[in-house]
């Protein structure tokens, strides 16, 4: 889908990709591998998770990795 979405951006532009830590390493070597200009990486971080979620045989995983690529 990133090789689908590269011709449709324009010349100046920003692209902010999220995904699951569980995913984080594959996605960046995506990205990387595929020259797109990696500019940061941003933690987003969710609050108040445990509100109707089993905690009770894992941690929680209260944050996603995002990417941001542009010009």
């Amino acid at each position: 889908w990133l090789n689908a979405l590269r011709p449709k951006l324009k010349d100046d532009y920003h692209l902010f990709v999220f995904c699951s830590p569980d995913y984080q390493a594959r996605i960046e070597t995506l990205l990387v591998t595929d020259d797109w200009p990696l500019k940061s990486r941003i933690i987003w971080e969710h609050r108040n998770l445990s509100m109707g979620r089993d905690a009770s045989e894992k941690y929680m995983v209260n944050w996603e990795m995002v990417f941001h690529c542009g010009t």
